[in-house]
């Protein structure tokens, strides 16, 4: 009998470990879609304001890089198109279409500049994340443990 309720007991506080290391698992996965958003829009900047490429051309390198795993370029006929990748949330998977959806429907200097904007804004999100992310990796296995432990001693 009471090793039935060691057993339920062990799985009751490994689950709460999971859950707790679960939070941190979905911060860094924002903060790597994030991350990816950044790098994106940096090559898709230096491509409009250095060589002055059309977005169709853009959208080949982007696929020929094989360096964005997050986003669907495969499946993307345009660079206006291209849906955000998961794990971003409401406001940035908002901003992330409203930046691509203006793609080639400006002036170089006003794209580059929307860009720049666009870009200050994923960057701040970064950090953003990062400083959560930090927090939770410090705090949610831990509290996760001891909520699965007074689950477990709840047994008895």
């Amino acid at each position: 009998m009471l090793s039935r309720y060691w057993i339920g007991g062990g799985l009751l506080v490994c689950c709460g470990f999971w859950c707790g290391s679960e939070v941190v698992r979905r911060w860094r996965s924002q903060r790597l879609a994030l991350e990816e958003t950044v790098w994106l829009l940096q090559q898709i900047l230096d491509a409009i304001q250095y060589r002055r490429l059309p977005t169709n051309e853009i959208l080949l390198e982007l696929r020929q890089s094989g360096r964005y795993s997050r986003l669907p370029l495969n499946n993307c006929r345009q660079l206006q198109a291209l849906s955000p990748p998961a794990y971003l949330s409401k406001e940035e998977a908002a901003n992330f279409t409203q930046c691509m959806a203006a793609l080639g429907h400006q002036g170089l200097q006003d794209q580059c500049e929307q860009l720049r904007r666009y870009l200050q804004y994923f960057q701040r999100r970064v950090e953003q994340i990062r400083e959560k992310e930090h927090a939770a990796a410090a705090i949610c296995p831990k509290i996760g443990f001891c909520v699965g432990a007074m689950a477990a001693l709840a047994l008895l």
